[in-house]
């Protein structure tokens, strides 16, 4: 019955008063008097809690709580990455160089006050990083050594299962490695450069100088009496071989004899069969004659050097025979002279 009361209720009450005056009328008036109490922790945050190393997004959630106003979200450590979310739900963008153990809890709040969820705990465990860096490319005859970093395991395209890998073929290279449970892959194409250096023709006849021209293109010219360019003057009959080399640091070689002013007259040239070439560990070279002749005959490498000389006296036909089973793969000559000139045949090997 007084003018103004205390009241402490446990839950949302209404009050209504009813006031009298000195005239005996009367009235009424209502209040409603909320009670707002300070929210329950939420739930344990749920979400990926084993996951690996890398610069992904996780989402994680917990339960509404209808006494919250807001939710704020908290992982640590700090760089482990971030947090974001104003609600039940929030997402983590996580580092991509952390690796370890991380922290993540929920709080709700009003007014009245806050409380906060258990932790949920995340394992984030290492990743393999394997880089087999960029395309690259080899020479003929060479190779390259593919590294796939640290890892437990390796399984390669091509069958192969450790880390360091040595290719020698032209193709497309992929590996997958594990560490742990986790996994990652890379891949990088390899090319082969197989630069060709020939001039043509095994012998150059020529009354003049002749100019050797080992044509445009390459990076670097190195002819055997040391110069360095394209082309090479020649005036002294002999050997010229160059080396070429490309942008990747390839290189070709080729050979031909110069024979200033001297011919050779088709009509006196004996007959010759040369089998099989490319050769395998043995040469044959057949000689047909249709009259006494003597013949010296010599084997030499793209270098200039004699590898095998021999003399034959033939009549009619004869057959010699070369053992190419010690020789290196790569390009040889066959010189044959007689007394009316001489013929060079390319051999492969």
């Amino acid at each position: 019955t007084t003018a103004s009361i205390a009241v402490s209720p446990l839950v949302s009450t209404e009050y209504i008063v009813t006031v009298t005056g000195v005239n005996s009328c009367t009235d009424v008036d209502t209040v409603l008097v909320t009670v707002k109490y300070p929210p329950v922790a939420p739930n344990t945050p749920s979400g990926i809690a084993v996951r690996c190393q890398g610069a992904d997004t996780g989402s994680y959630s917990t339960n509404w709580i209808p006494e919250a106003d807001i939710y704020s979200w908290v992982i640590t450590p700090a760089g482990s990455g971030t947090i974001t979310g104003t609600n039940e739900n929030s997402s983590v963008i996580w580092n991509y160089n952390f690796t370890g153990t991380s922290e993540i809890i929920a709080i709700a709040t009003n007014t009245c006050g806050s409380d906060s969820s258990a932790v949920l705990t995340v394992q984030t465990n290492p990743m393999p990083f394997p880089d087999l860096g960029n395309d690259t490319t080899i020479c003929s005859g060479g190779s390259v050594i593919l590294d796939a970093g640290t890892a437990d395991t390796y399984s390669w395209n091509d069958g192969f299962d450790q880390q360091l890998h040595e290719i020698f073929a032209q193709g497309q290279f992929y590996v997958e490695t594990t560490l742990g449970a986790c996994s990652n892959s890379d891949t990088v194409n390899v090319y082969i450069s197989d630069p060709v250096m020939d001039f043509g023709v095994d012998t150059i006849f020529s009354a003049t100088t002749v100019t050797l021209d080992a044509g445009p293109g390459f990076t670097g010219y190195l002819w055997n009496d040391s110069s360095t360019g394209q082309t090479l003057q020649v005036s002294i009959p002999g050997w010229y071989s160059v080396t070429v080399t490309n942008e990747y640091g390839c290189t070709a070689t080729d050979s031909v004899y110069v024979d200033i002013n001297t011919g050779t007259d088709e009509q006196m040239r004996p007959g010759y069969v040369i089998y099989p070439n490319p050769v395998g560990e043995t040469l044959f070279l057949k000689i047909s004659s249709a009259k006494q002749e003597a013949f010296k005959i010599e084997l030499i490498s793209a270098e200039g050097q004699i590898l095998d000389s021999r003399h034959i006296e033939c009549n009619s036909v004869v057959t010699a025979i070369f053992d190419f089973s010690k020789i290196q793969p790569g390009v040889y000559f066959l010189q044959i002279k007689t007394s009316n000139g001489f013929e060079i045949f390319k051999i492969i090997k």
